[in-house]
């Protein structure tokens, strides 16, 4: 009888054992899990982040308001009294020399963003989504006011409330009110705002 409650006490012994590690193991492998999702989580937001301010830099230099004599067209700057096609050309060729940078941050910041909403889904694709949707805007904006210069300026004599909008997406002229630079710099104080916590992970 003795002899069968000595093996009880030590089979219940073994199996109180069992369940410890076992509960030990769990406890350890979600500690591991958190790590590794924690440590993904931050590489993530520090690669988006540095995107993000490296398309912001691009996009300041793009739309700086002066234009430098190295800029133009060598034929472009030879002549007095350029013709409304010569001045629409010049302008091309200075925002595609331009745009080369921000079109290589745009393929830095589209491939981190990608990484970041398979992490986070549709919160944080809602706020890439508002940046890159200035930059678009930019773009097109460019292609307009290469097009009113084209026309010799009939395409924002007609409309310069248009004009006006054109050439502020363009040129950051007077940033303070420049309603897309505020826009840019909303959209990347948003991005900093939520990467923010899993940045002080580290």
């Amino acid at each position: 009888m003795a002899a069968e409650i000595v093996t009880m006490i030590k089979d219940v012994s073994l199996s109180i054992a069992a369940l410890t590690l076992a509960g030990v193991a769990i406890v350890g492998l979600k500690s591991w899990r958190k790590e590794n999702n924690g440590k993904a989580e931050f590489e993530a937001a520090k690669s988006l982040i540095k995107a993000v301010y490296s398309l912001r830099e691009e996009l300041n230099y793009c739309r700086a308001p002066f234009v430098t004599v190295e800029e133009l067209p060598s034929e472009f700057a030879s002549h007095r009294n350029p013709s409304a096609k010569e001045e629409a050309e010049a302008w091309m060729h200075v925002f595609k020399q331009r745009w080369i940078p921000v079109y290589e941050a745009i393929k830095e910041f589209d491939a981190c963003t990608l990484e970041a909403e398979a992490l986070w889904g549709e919160n944080i694709s809602e706020l890439t989504q508002a940046l890159r949707k200035c930059v678009t805007e930019v773009n097109i904006a460019m292609d307009t006011f290469i097009s009113d210069k084209a026309s010799g300026g009939k395409d924002f004599t007609t409309d310069p409330e248009l004009g006006k909008e054109i050439t502020m997406k363009v040129m950051n002229q007077n940033a303070k009110q420049n309603v897309m630079t505020k826009r840019i710099y909303r959209c990347i104080e948003n991005l900093e705002d939520y990467l923010q916590p899993f940045l002080n992970r580290r």
